[in-house]
């Protein structure tokens, strides 16, 4: 991995670490809605998006600690394109909103 790659590398792991902590939290947000917010047909829930962004950071976090250890770029598209769905989600207001809400931080 050439310097740039692996710096790529290393900020795709920390993006979905942070994307899935808001995933969660838009989770817990959301549990008590009676109509959660629309994303697509095809979206499973904030819960399944967090933990699948866990699982990507903690693969790559393997391959990354692993002599020799390699993916190839097709796979690293695919799984950056998770990352980005996922960033999409928290750029909405709605998501914006409900993320800087006291009760959800903690503050």
């Amino acid at each position: 991995m050439t310097q740039s790659s692996a710096l790529k590398y290393n900020l795709l792991i920390i993006e979905a670490n942070r994307l899935g902590r808001s995933m969660k939290l838009l989770d817990q947000a959301t549990s008590e809605l009676p109509d959660p917010p629309y994303v697509d047909e095809y979206f499973e829930g904030f819960a399944a998006v967090g933990e699948q962004l866990w699982g990507i950071a903690s693969v790559l976090q393997i391959i990354r600690e692993t002599p020799n250890g390699y993916i190839n770029e097709e796979a690293l598209e695919s799984l950056h394109s998770v990352v980005q769905f996922a960033a999409g989600i928290e750029e909405t207001e709605w998501a914006k909103e409900l993320l800087k809400a006291d009760s959800i931080l903690g503050s």
